[in-house]
């Protein structure tokens, strides 16, 4: 990828074209690599069992159990990844 970016250094369109294909990887990355964080910190914030979860259980409208704190953030992503699928930690992503 770097030596295409690169070959094409002429023009003023291709710096435009690089920076946009440079900023849209840049994104893409960030979110992908972000989401599992910002998933356990909301867990850790809310205290709560995810809505999936809920629903499996017997619905919303049960009296909402709480969850147990976690030590860190990456003791509830490794939670989230075992009980519920290592999926659930970008969910809202797709």
């Amino acid at each position: 990828m770097k030596k295409i970016l690169a070959s094409r250094r002429d023009g003023n369109h291709n710096s435009k074209t690089k920076s946009l294909v440079a900023s849209s990887l840049a994104g893409i990355i960030n979110v992908l690599l972000t989401n599992p964080l910002w998933v356990s910190n909301l867990r850790i914030v809310k205290g709560m069992k995810s809505p999936v979860r809920r629903i499996q259980e017997g619905g919303i409208n049960q009296q909402q159990q709480q969850c147990t704190v976690e030590s860190s953030l990456f003791a509830m992503m490794e939670k989230i990844a075992k009980e519920e699928g290592i999926d659930h930690l970008w969910s809202g992503t797709w």
